[in-house]
Formats: structure tokens, C-alpha cells, sequence
């Protein structure tokens, strides 16, 4: 995609609501492709660093001998995560889901404060 993340912006810079990824069509949720492929690929990114992280922290003398590459996968841990938070937020995740299925209202805001405090930990 050609359109730029920024980090706690609710949509990419330079588009408009309009742009959206995802729309609503007859009460359902319609999302763009290459949105879909974004996400996806960004999970795939996410898993592979965890699968990556996983075995260094499973005892504490791995991790001990393992500890630059720890710092490095943290800090890429850190970096995919911006990007997935940027990603459900610019393009409306929660608030397109939440158009449609308005009780998950609370659910929604619940889970996007924890994109802070989440991001804060790592």
C-alpha cells in the first residue's frame, strides 16, 4: 500500500474517510483486498517473531546466552507491533465492527487502550 502509518493517527496520512478499507455494505463488512493482505502479512510477521522469541525465553540460561538476539527480536517485536496497532486504527478495525454490531462498543474501547499499555510493556 502506498499510504503512509503514523502511529496513533486514526487513518493513514493523506486519506480521507472515503478511502477507507472497509466498508459496510447490508449490514455486513466488506474489506478491501489489499487491506486484507496487509493484516495478514502483518500477523504472519508477528507470529514468525514470536515462534522466534518463545524458545530463548522457555529457560533462563537460554535466554542468558541469547541475550543480543533478545534485545534485537524485542526491539522488531516493538516495531511490528506499531505497525499492527497503526494498522487496525487507521482503518477503522474496531469501528467498522462496532457500526455494525454496536454492543461490542465496550469491547472495542477495552481493547484499543490496551494498545498503549501494551506497546508501553514491550
Amino acid at each position: 500500500m502506498s499510504e503512509t502509518l503514523v502511529p496513533g493517527e486514526t487513518q493513514p496520512v493523506g486519506s480521507s474517510s472515503k478511502d477507507r478499507s472497509a466498508t459496510r455494505t447490508a449490514g455486513r463488512l466488506a474489506i478491501n483486498a489489499a487491506f486484507l493482505q496487509e493484516i495478514k502479512e502483518d500477523n504472519r510477521q508477528l507470529k514468525t517473531l514470536w515462534d522466534r522469541l518463545l524458545p530463548m525465553l522457555s529457560h533462563h540460561q537460554t535466554a542468558k546466552n541469547h541475550w543480543p538476539e533478545l534485545i534485537a527480536d524485542f526491539s522488531d517485536l516493538r516495531d511490528q507491533l506499531a505497525i499492527h496497532f497503526s494498522l487496525e486504527e487507521a482503518y477503522g478495525y474496531f469501528d467498522d465492527a462496532v457500526d455494525i454490531a454496536p454492543h461490542l462498543s465496550l469491547t472495542a474501547e477495552s481493547l484499543k487502550g490496551q494498545h498503549t499499555e501494551l506497546f508501553a510493556q514491550v
